[in-house]
């Protein structure tokens, strides 16, 4: 998948999944279209880099998007330089603890050649005034290589610098030249496009200062050309309009894929881990779950509450002369019923088998608890109808109630099942 993922898109040099550690785990490379995995002893240790650092940090599913700097193997800058901007996100198992993260490294090159092939004039800036790219090469990168930290646009350009930092987009002439630029905000782009999620986006945003992720596209006509360039500067602006639309489109894609379906599979998982496959109702997992929740609730606020353990009389009957399936539909069809008879703040959950239990927090009393379960069994009584034929079955019920029958689950759990059992016995005395 990472493989074909690579190979597809074009437009990552890498993809990684790095431990909680900092150490990559699987690493494929693009190799100028012929990706590879790096082999376990090549792997790298990143857990001191900045982008490891911030994603690790974000809550579940939380995306961190870098700026664009140049690529980083083994302490020391890439050369010939790679630009890079890196996309992670974090990944958390169905605990919510944080395993890993997944890093993109976008290809920088591929817009940098697009601004590089328009204008021999053209400059791209950061939101600090360094060049991410320049016609002079050795301006580049002064925030990341040190012999260049002072080849900045707002030294050669200081009053220039201050027009182009205070507005979005404009063009002025100076004693310089023509000065035309625009303002690129990859985020704020896609989350003002009709083709993001707001949710998303917001996310991306929470983790990355949306205000503060910019660049500046420049064009400058030194005055001594500029009644020569008329013609540049208007096409300019139609390049502008292609760069932006292809810089909005770039993350969108991916995140969106990765998140939707990363959420998919965890609500499959909590779903078959908290509620029988057969009727819906919630399974004995969750069910003890709620019930510690509603015990302490009713302890610490001095609650009353009850549970009505409910077994089925005349049920294997059918199941063992009518099948399997006619037993499916009388447990779906009794689930149903179970859920029409409580209310919204109650719950029915099936333990497993023909038993269904229902835990009542906030009831007033024993007797309410008991009519509850009567209005239970009249309706669990009822005939149901199967394939071919009608069958009618009866339940036998038991009531714990708190605090009367206990301080503890466990004793009230007792307690009901035994209730049960005991008007199971008193039933076929009858």
């Amino acid at each position: 998948e990472y493989f074909e993922f690579c190979r597809y898109k074009a437009i990552y040099d890498q993809i990684r999944l790095i431990s909680d550690t900092g150490m990559e785990v699987i690493r494929v490379n693009y190799n100028n279209g012929n990706p590879e995995a790096v082999s376990e002893d090549m792997l790298q240790n990143k857990s001191n880099r900045y982008y490891f650092k911030k994603t690790l940090s974000l809550d579940c599913n939380g995306i961190f998007v870098s700026s664009l700097d140049l690529n980083i193997e083994k302490e020391k800058i890439e050369i010939p330089f790679k630009p890079m901007m890196r996309f992670g996100i974090s990944l958390c198992d169905k605990m919510n603890n944080k395993y890993a993260i997944i890093v993109l490294n976008y290809l920088g090159v591929n817009f940098l050649n697009l601004i590089k092939t328009t204008n021999s004039n053209m400059m791209l800036l950061n939101s600090d005034s360094y060049w991410l790219y320049s016609p002079n090469s050795e301006d580049t990168w002064g925030f990341i290589i040190k012999e260049r930290e002072n080849r900045k646009f707002s030294s050669d350009f200081p009053d220039e610098w201050e027009k182009i930092k205070s507005s979005s987009e404009d063009q002025f002439h100076s004693d310089n030249g023509l000065f035309t630029f625009s303002t690129i905000n990859p985020l704020k782009e896609i989350k003002e496009s009709d083709y993001s999620s707001g949710s998303l986006i917001n996310k991306i945003c929470n983790s990355y200062e949306c205000s503060d992720a910019y660049w500046k596209i420049v064009s400058y006509v030194p005055q001594k050309i500029l009644f020569s360039k008329t013609r540049d500067i208007l096409l300019k602006f139609l390049i502008l309009a292609i760069i932006t639309f292809l810089l909005t489109s770039i993350p969108a894609w991916f995140i969106t894929k990765a998140i939707v379906k990363r959420r998919l599979q965890q609500l499959k998982l909590y779903e078959s881990a908290n509620f029988d496959r057969l009727t819906s109702l919630p399974n004995r997992t969750l069910f003890l779950e709620t019930l510690n929740i509603i015990h302490h609730q009713s302890k610490r606020y001095n609650h009353n509450y009850a549970l009505i353990f409910i077994d089925l009389n005349g049920f294997k009957e059918i199941n063992d002369t009518l099948g399997h399936n006619a037993g499916d539909q009388v447990l779906i069809e009794v689930g149903r019923r179970l859920s029409e008879c409580i209310r919204k703040s109650d719950m029915a959950a099936r333990l497993g088998g023909d038993e269904f239990t229902i835990i009542l927090p906030f009831i007033s009393s024993l007797e309410d608890a008991k009519k509850v379960a009567q209005k239970i069994s009249m309706a669990i009584s009822d005939p149901i109808n199967l394939k071919h034929c009608k069958r009618q079955i009866s339940a036998s019920t038991g009531i714990s109630f708190y605090p009367d029958d206990g301080d503890e689950t466990d004793i009230l759990l007792r307690i009901a099942d035994n209730n049960m059992y005991e008007m199971k016995r008193e039933t076929k005395k009858v």
